[in-house]
């Protein structure tokens, strides 16, 4: 199984979007929504009218994310840097289980 290594924004609640990039990152893709879901994009860039190649995929409403089962089984381990590879469905929990505790918690504290 393949491993690809990965970076990610998200900007917060307020535009509470995940995107989880393929390094090395493209600007330019077109957008597949996953099983009809809008929650769950991937996001294809290529050269010319060849767009092909997986570069991102992207969670709206990451926050509160809880359509796992519309995840696409690609068959891929995802690493971040410095971190075990994981599947897709592992990395998004990890990083719902990290990021959104400690921007709600620095809501709350005002900061």
């Amino acid at each position: 199984m393949d491993t690809l290594t990965v970076c990610y924004s998200w900007p917060g609640i307020d535009i509470d979007v995940l995107r989880l990039y393929i390094e090395p990152r493209r600007d330019n893709w077109e957008a597949a929504f996953v099983n009809g879901n809008p929650e769950v994009a991937l996001l294809y860039a290529g050269e010319g009218e060849q767009i092909d190649q997986l570069a991102a995929v992207e969670i709206v409403g990451f926050s509160t994310f809880a359509a796992w089962d519309d995840l696409p089984d690609l068959p891929l381990r995802w690493r971040l840097a410095g971190e075990a590879p994981m599947t897709l469905r592992q990395l998004i929990r990890e990083l719902q289980t990290r990021l959104v505790p400690h921007v709600e918690a620095t809501a709350r504290s005002g900061r």
